[in-house]
């Protein structure tokens, strides 16, 4: 009989935490799960330290060739048998409830495809809490401007994946859970779990970390499709604001007149939902504040200046009106003292 839990971990030379890794795992309140590990190829003490496990829930694979971290997914994808999978990386740290909660909520939710837990990121030098609670039109909202479900913290449904022959894309390399999320959300509800679930450690090895530019421009491939589909539609509207939006996303060093032009232009679907009503509102207006200031102005304007102040901060009909107050601060502080990225 399957478990009813596959853990899907890939990895490639994770000898340094594995044991710590899968410590976690044999401590899980829930049991009814098989460990799917997929080996890329390691050469290091990564075997050994999975052989020398004394647990039957094991099934070990090595790829024969070092096939890289999407096609490593979509082949443990295959291999999973359980009714949900979770994903985890050889670096995280599971707490013991996560699989019992997780499992919990899909079986009180059948509507739900695909379900997160906020977590703890942390290092040998610092530890934060990054929360990520929230229903399906809150999580909905955010997979519009961000990933939404941290990838090793996921679990969803195996036979929405065998069904309709989903897996990892390859179109959009180092974002690939990113993309995958997309279009598993076209066939039910997802959702995050406000408890933390999972420890994520941050390291020099982190894919978001070693591939930053590549994930950047796969990310915002994923968001100029989600937001095509939202208009979805050939009007004159939809081109020029997808047009305006595709040329905005590819400047690097941006001005104020480029924040201006973003700003107004998110202005403009945050206005456009209230008519159409796709996403929550109050949720697509808060996210869409969010990929303004975290991922296009912190990320790309090299130089700000006290004028900002007036174009956004003090500037009711901009899109910092819907920002969250930490980063208000943040921009308020760097354009009073003319801050300058080095």
């Amino acid at each position: 009989m399957p478990p009813a839990i596959s853990v899907l971990m890939p990895i490639y030379n994770g000898e340094k935490f594995l044991q710590e890794t899968l410590d976690s795992l044999w401590n899980q309140t829930f049991t009814d799960f098989e460990l799917i590990i997929v080996d890329d190829g390691s050469t290091d003490h990564t075997a050994d330290i999975i052989h020398a496990q004394q647990d039957k829930r094991i099934r070990y694979y090595k790829n024969e060739h070092n096939l890289k971290i999407v096609a490593t997914l979509n082949r443990g994808l295959q291999l999973c048998t359980g009714k949900y999978i979770a994903r985890m990386d050889a670096d995280d740290i599971c707490m013991p409830t996560r699989l019992q909660k997780q499992w919990e909520y899909m079986e009180s939710n059948p509507e739900t495809v695909l379900c997160g837990s906020s977590l703890i990121k942390f290092s040998e030098t610092y530890a934060f809490e990054d929360r990520r609670g929230g229903n399906n039109d809150i999580t909905r909202a955010k997979l519009v401007f961000d990933t939404a479900i941290n990838h090793p913290s996921a679990m969803f449904r195996n036979d929405i994946i065998k069904k309709n022959q989903l897996s990892y894309p390859v179109a959009y390399p180092h974002a690939e859970d990113y993309g995958f999320w997309h279009e598993l959300a076209k066939y039910g509800q997802i959702a995050n779990l406000n408890e933390i679930l999972i420890k994520y450690r941050m390291h020099g090895d982190n894919i978001s970390m070693k591939f930053n530019t590549e994930q950047y421009h796969s990310m915002n491939n994923i968001r100029k499709l989600i937001l095509q589909e939202f208009w979805g539609t050939k009007s004159l509207e939809a081109k020029n604001w997808n047009l305006r939006f595709d040329k905005l996303l590819a400047i690097r060093n941006i001005t104020i007149r480029e924040m201006k032009d973003m700003d107004q232009l998110l202005m403009q679907l945050i206005e456009k939902n209230k008519t159409i009503k796709l996403y929550l509102p109050e949720a697509l207006a808060k996210n869409a504040a969010w990929f303004w200031y975290v991922v296009y102005v912190h990320e790309n304007c090299y130089h700000y200046s006290p004028l900002m102040l007036l174009k956004f901060i003090f500037n009711k009909q901009s899109i910092v009106r819907y920002l969250d107050i930490e980063f208000k601060k943040k921009l308020f502080i760097k354009s009073l003292f003319f801050w300058k990225k080095k």
